[in-house]
């Protein structure tokens, strides 16, 4: 059976956030038994997509999937596309990507993305504070 192959794109080796999502993967891909190769964009969306490309086009790389955190906005609409075509599952990270749905449509592997319910998190920070100043007053949350 073939071992499957991931690869995981983040936006920065910067900071802490981002070294534990590597981090993160390379436990769980331990776990799963699956290949995991991380990838740094330096803060560059034009770099990341470049790697990104280079990926998917390598003819022997055999990756089943790519989860990306983008460093653009845009969440790479073309190389989204382009994996999809090349059969390669697209996973977005703490982003929200309108093509996601059209790129399902028309592909056969899963495309999906992967973010907190920021509802709900101020939801529960709400709680927090009504908690912390059962009477009222102020607090700085930052």
């Amino acid at each position: 059976m073939k071992k499957l192959r991931f690869v995981v794109s983040l936006i920065t080796d910067d900071n802490d956030y981002q070294h534990q999502q590597a981090s993160a993967a390379k436990e769980a891909a331990i776990r799963l038994g699956v290949e995991l190769q991380t990838l740094f964009a330096g803060n560059d969306p034009v770099h990341q997509s470049q790697q990104l490309l280079d990926i998917i086009q390598a003819r022997d790389a055999g990756v089943d999937g790519i989860l990306v955190e983008p460093a653009s906005r845009t969440a790479f609409p073309k190389v989204a596309h382009a994996a999809m075509t090349s059969g390669i599952a697209w996973v977005i990270l703490n982003c929200e990507a309108d093509y996601l749905k059209q790129l399902r449509s028309t592909g056969t592997v899963p495309a999906f993305a992967v973010s907190a319910d920021n509802h709900e998190i101020g939801r529960i920070q709400g709680r927090q504070l009504a908690a912390l100043l059962p009477g009222g007053g102020s607090a700085l949350y930052l």
